[in-house]
């Protein structure tokens, strides 16, 4: 179990994180491990967040979060249709060298 904090800012959005607890998971390796985690998104989720860090998030969601911030920006409005189907792409992982139409 661990608590987490969000906080709302006019420039990236979302800003959430996982906030530090005293007990900690050893893994099977005997490697102590804490569920840290941070990521910026502009409606609090992590599926249109634009960075992201931590070992919950895989090297493919990392790179996700780049190709999110180079075309949509951090605080993108993600209500927008245009800006909507733009992240289904990304998220999709469809080729974005063409515009839109």
């Amino acid at each position: 179990m661990y608590f987490s904090a969000h906080f709302e800012t006019k420039k990236y959005g979302y800003v959430s994180f996982a906030l530090p607890t005293v007990k900690r998971i050893i893994n099977k390796s005997n490697k102590i491990q804490d569920k840290f985690f941070m990521y910026v998104s502009p409606n609090g989720t992590p599926w249109a967040a634009t960075y992201v860090v931590g070992p919950k998030f895989s090297t493919y969601e990392k790179r996700l979060a780049k190709q999110r911030k180079r075309f949509l920006g951090h605080n993108f409005n993600s209500e927008d249709e245009k800006n909507y189907k733009r992240l289904q792409q990304i998220n999709n992982g469809l080729n974005l060298r063409f515009k839109l139409s």
